[in-house]
């Protein structure tokens, strides 16, 4: 049973993928943009190919690049860290 905690607590670690609340942003917008650009791109190449395959191919590697730059936490994910308070001295009254 340890073993197999140990490799979900190991999968979850490499799969989680924190990134700051700037980068989220960061991330939505290109998201849009370069899924846009690419069928934009990937039709035009298809319809000038005449081949269906091309236009799928360059979506899917469109879509490979994006996936390969934002899901994984790059360091450059969590450029802007979210300053928290310190604690507040407990006052217990009795």
């Amino acid at each position: 049973m340890d073993i197999l905690t140990n490799v979900q607590h190991a999968v979850q670690r490499v799969l989680e993928g924190k990134i700051d609340f700037v980068a989220q942003q960061q991330a939505e917008v290109a998201t849009y943009a370069v899924l846009s650009g690419a069928t934009i791109v990937s039709f035009l190449a298809g319809y000038l190919a005449g081949d269906l395959r091309v236009s799928l191919a360059v979506f899917g590697v469109s879509l490979l690049a994006l996936l390969l730059a934002l899901v994984p936490p790059w360091p450059y994910l969590n450029a802007h860290p979210v300053p928290w308070r310190s604690a507040l001295p407990s006052s217990k009254t009795e």
